[in-house]
Parts: structure tokens; C-alpha cells; sequence
């Protein structure tokens, strides 16, 4: 199988953890099928091997066994009158560890939460399809973290699942199921149900202004209520402020330092946000159709995100993407940019508000890039950095040649390359003499080329988080603002000499380096024939070259 060249270490020691005996040594295009019970012996497995080298091809698998139902567990708390509908769901249902622990399981009420002292009552649509255990987990996130309690939830479910029904009835939490006509596993789907979600909230709570659409696919901050609560107010008195996202696509370790610092930008709704019901009956007035290829968001970006109209987003996220393999996100892309993005982990955080609201923003982004330190570029941004790290209280702007958000001189894209320091390209799945070529902490290749690499490391490929037009972060603390020449007010009466315009040459150079990328190489392999009938009947008779991603 494919995928098999894709795992890392850590992936492969679970397989043989499970009890997997072929699966390490099975190569692209080899059938293979493996049933386990997690804890007990391999039931199951079965590899055919490829005879032909050229194509990579081998015979078909068909298999058939039968599987024993394992007894239940008769855990201690299952005689308690009132956890008889947890016990039942807890044997029908896997994958909620803690919550049916057998010994001390997890039982989770609102009254864990500590109080919150809130601006107005803001509901939270949980909104689902499949994901019910990182559902509980989200609910557990919320029930610890102050506010939960006062917080009305309530489960959207796409499609009816009587799995859903047991666990809202278990929380006592309101579940309503969304008869969703459209193909599963299609933008359009994912595109009803959110408008679904979205009118629906809005209808369950009459009373209340504003809501949170919350996808299953989020880990939570325990500041995650209070951030919304704070920022709530701004949206009360700022009606040019569509939604309030709690992520950033522009965050990670290095860019984003301040848990207090919200922006504002041209972006759309995503991973957690809330808007208002004058807002949400605008968007629902005008919502993706079925009859046009779009996805919900990025339409609600291009009819509702406007000078009168824009988004905000935290420095530091208080939700973060979990999981692949998704209708967007692959487990590749989650590994090596969902997963380097931080999540703010203190709970008392005050969000500067001060001069967030609409005109006062505009003019103080001014003055900044007035009183900021301008940087001229004379080197390669990735050979040099073209950024002082830790200055705090000094803005610095670098003007860039950007005609357009599609970047097409590639001067986001040259400034914006990063490829970590502790870049390994060895693998442990290549064998020399029996052993591993190279411990897991090896970096097997000195590349100097690898080494000298730094640029800014900023999200690149999507500029959607801009403010007509400039990228505002941090770099090691330093404020960084990049103005595009000249598609932005901000760009005004500026010096070519200033105006860094990557050559054909710059652009080449940062083009040979992947971006964030931690676990960015895999092993193409393939059976060969063998040399003597010990390697065949050992099946490692294999050969394979190491691939690195390259944008």
C-alpha cells in the first residue's frame, strides 16, 4: 500500500506494537490486510507480494474470517440507576477512553465550569457529522473553562445518528439533526449544513444577538468563552465587524507571541467564530448555491467581506485543527502546518480592545507605518534575515512589488519560506546490515544548505488575513508589517529604491525549500527481484529512494 512510505517512526512502531508482522515490510502496490483487537493477539493478516518489478503490480487480496464479539465489561458503575444509558452507550460505542473508563470514568455536568462574569449570553453550535468523540471532548473543553456553565450548547448533527441522540441525552444537551439532502462527502453538503447550523442557532435561542458556529474538528483554549465574551463587545458597538474568528492561519511559534493582540483583516469565518444575528441573516440572505462549485466560506469572503465589512482574528489562536483526511485538509497538510500552529494555554487573558474599532484601526496603522523602521533588502531574505528578533516596541515594515493577492512576483512567496533547523532527511525504515541507518534523533545529512535557510516563515500561500493589503505579525516578537507596492493605500510616495522585487534567481532559490514541513520525505519502495532465496523468503527484497516534498 501507498500510504505505508508515508509513516514516520512513531507510526510504525504502533503497527508492530499492534502486532503487525507484514505490514513494515510491505511495498507500493502489494495488497495487504491487517485485523487487530487493540490488546490482544492479531486476529487476522495477510500480504501478497508483487512479482513484477516494472509495474509495482501484484495478485488481488480476497479474504474472509470471522471476528468474536469480545464480552462485555461489567464495570463497577454500571449498576447506578442513573449511568444505565452511559453503560449501554459505553458498550455499543468505542473510542471515548476516559469518559467509559471502566474504573473511574469521566462524568462530566456544566457545573465544573468556573463562573465567568459575561457581557451577554452567547449560545455555541457544536457542529458535526461523524465526530462525536472530539464532540465529548469539546464539551468537556467547555464545561472546564470558565463561562461553560453559563453557556447554552447544542449539537447539529448532519444527517440522523442514534449515536449522536445517546450522547446529547447523556449530557442533557439539545441535539437537533439536520435531514441534509445533499451527496455525502461534497462541499455542497458541507455548505447546507453549515447554513443549517447557522439559521438553526439563531432559532433555538430567540433572545440572543450573537452565536458561535463551532466545527467537530477543534481543540479548544480554556480562555475560549472569555475571548469570545471580551470581543463581544466591539462587535456590539463596531458594526463593520462581520465575525470574530479564534483562529489564525498566520500563527505559529515565531510569528505569533501576544495572546492579548487581535487584528483586523479582509478574511471569512473558520475553526470557531461568532457572529451576530444581523450578520448571520445577511450571509443566509446570500449563501453559496448549489448549482456553483464554491465552498460556504470563501463565498461569504467574496460577497460579504468588504471595506464596510471585515473579520477578526487573534495574534494567538484559541482554537486549533485536528485530525485529516477531511473534505479540505489532508493528514500530510494537518502534520506539517495545522499541527505547528499554537494554542494559547493561559486563562486569564485581557484582549486589548483599545482602538480596535473600524476607523481608529485604520488611521493608527498608519501612524505605525510612519514611525516604523523600513528594511531594504539587499540579500536574500532566506540566506539572511532581514529582521532584527525580540524588539518589541519597534514596528518594522518591508515594501514589496505585489500587484495582486495571487502574489504572481512571488514576493510573499520568496519572503515567507522556512524550513525547520532540526530538518532530518534520514528515516529509520532504511536498513544497513540489519540496523537502522540512523537513531531517531539523528541528523543524518549535514546539509548546509538546509542549515542556512531562514527567510520569515509566514503562511504565504493564503493572503487572505490581510488588511487592504498589508500582513501584519510578529518575528520573534519584532512587528512586522509587509506593504504591497502599489495595490494598497499604505504604499504611498514610496522610493523604488525601497521596493524589494524578487528576481527570477530569488524566487528559484526559495523554491528549492519546503515550508514548516517536519515530517516532509517518504520512501517510494518497491519489490525487486532477489539476489539470493534467504531475501525473498525474508521479504527484503526491496528497493526504494527517499522523497522530499518540494513546492
Amino acid at each position: 500500500p501507498d500510504f505505508i512510505g508515508w509513516l514516520q517512526e512513531e507510526g510504525m512502531d504502533m503497527l508492530i506494537q499492534l502486532g503487525s508482522r507484514l505490514g513494515p515490510l510491505a511495498t507500493r502496490g502489494e495488497p495487504w490486510v491487517f485485523v487487530a483487537h487493540k490488546g490482544h493477539a492479531p486476529i487476522f493478516e495477510s500480504l501478497i507480494i508483487s512479482r513484477n518489478s516494472s509495474t509495482m503490480d501484484a495478485s488481488p487480496l480476497a479474504f474472509s474470517g470471522t471476528i468474536s464479539v469480545f464480552p462485555g465489561r461489567q464495570c463497577p458503575w454500571y449498576k447506578e440507576p442513573e449511568l444505565v444509558t452511559k453503560a449501554e452507550f459505553c458498550e455499543t460505542y468505542e473510542g471515548y477512553h476516559r469518559f467509559c473508563d471502566c474504573q473511574h470514568p469521566l462524568h462530566l455536568h456544566p457545573g465544573m465550569a468556573p463562573y465567568l462574569q459575561l457581557e451577554e449570553v452567547i449560545p455555541v453550535a457544536l457542529v458535526t457529522a461523524r465526530r462525536f468523540p472530539t464532540v465529548l471532548r469539546q464539551v468537556q473543553q467547555l464545561w472546564q473553562s470558565p463561562g461553560g456553565s453559563q453557556t447554552p450548547l447544542a449539537i447539529l448533527v448532519d444527517g440522523h445518528n442514534t449515536q449522536a441522540h445517546m450522547l446529547a441525552q447523556i449530557l442533557n444537551i439539545t441535539a437537533i439533526f439536520h435531514d441534509n439532502p445533499v451527496p455525502k462527502g461534497t462541499k455542497h453538503r458541507v455548505n447546507q449544513h453549515i447554513k443549517f447550523s447557522l439559521r438553526t442557532i439563531f432559532e433555538l435561542y430567540p433572545e440572543v444577538d450573537k452565536a458561535i458556529i463551532l466545527e467537530d474538528d477543534l481543540s479548544l483554549a480554556p480562555d475560549f468563552i472569555s475571548y469570545f465574551q471580551q470581543t463581544s463587545l466591539l462587535m456590539s458597538v463596531d458594526k463593520t465587524v462581520l465575525c470574530v474568528n479564534a483562529y489564525s492561519y498566520s500563527a505559529f511559534p515565531h510569528t505569533a507571541s501576544d495572546p492579548s493582540r487581535i487584528y483586523r483583516v479582509h478574511s471569512y469565518p473558520y475553526y470557531g467564530w461568532m457572529t451576530s444575528r444581523v450578520h448571520a441573516l445577511t450571509m443566509l440572505g446570500n449563501w453559496a448555491p448549489l448549482d456553483i462549485n464554491a465552498d460556504w466560506d470563501l463565498y461569504v469572503r467574496h460577497y460579504h467581506v468588504d471595506a464596510t465589512h471585515e473579520v477578526i482574528i487573534p495574534e494567538v489562536p484559541r482554537t486549533r485543527h485536528e485530525g485529516g483526511g477531511g473534505v479540505h485538509v489532508t493528514g500530510l497538510e494537518q502534520e506539517t502546518t495545522y499541527d505547528q500552529r499554537p494554542l494559547n494555554t493561559l486563562h486569564n487573558v485581557t484582549i486589548n480592545l483599545r482602538r480596535q474599532w473600524h476607523l481608529a484601526y485604520a488611521l493608527d496603522l498608519m501612524a505605525t507605518i510612519k514611525g516604523a523602521t523600513v528594511v531594504k533588502i539587499t540579500k536574500h531574505p532566506c540566506v539572511e534575515y532581514p529582521i532584527p528578533k525580540y524588539l518589541k516596541d519597534k514596528t518594522h515594515v518591508i515594501y514589496i512589488y505585489v500587484t495582486s493577492e495571487e502574489d504572481k512576483e512571488h514576493s510573499f512567496t520568496v519572503l515567507g519560506k522556512k524550513v525547520p533547523w532540526s530538518a532530518s532527511r534520514c528515516s529509520a525504515r532504511f536498513q544497513q546490515d540489519g540496523h537502522s541507518a540512523c537513531s531517531a534523533h539523528a541528523q543524518c545529512v549535514d546539509d548546509d544548505k538546509f542549515d542556512r535557510v531562514a527567510c520569515l516563515g509566514f503562511y504565504y500561500q493564503n493572503l487572505h488575513e490581510s488588511y487592504h493589503g498589508t500582513v501584519s505579525f510578529k518575528f520573534f516578537e519584532t512587528p512586522v508589517i509587509l506593504i504591497p507596492c502599489h495595490s494598497t493605500v499604505y504604499c504611498d510616495e514610496v522610493p523604488d529604491s525601497l521596493i524589494y522585487r524578487p528576481t527570477k534567481a530569488d524566487f528559484t532559490y526559495a523554491k528549492k525549500h519546503s515550508w514548516k514541513h517536519t515530517n516532509s520525505t517518504a520512501q517510494l519502495l518497491w519489490r525487486a527481484p532477489p539476489r539470493y532465496p534467504e531475501e525473498e523468503f525474508n521479504l527484503i527484497n526491496v528497493r526504494g529512494v527517499e522523497i522530499h516534498i518540494i513546492e
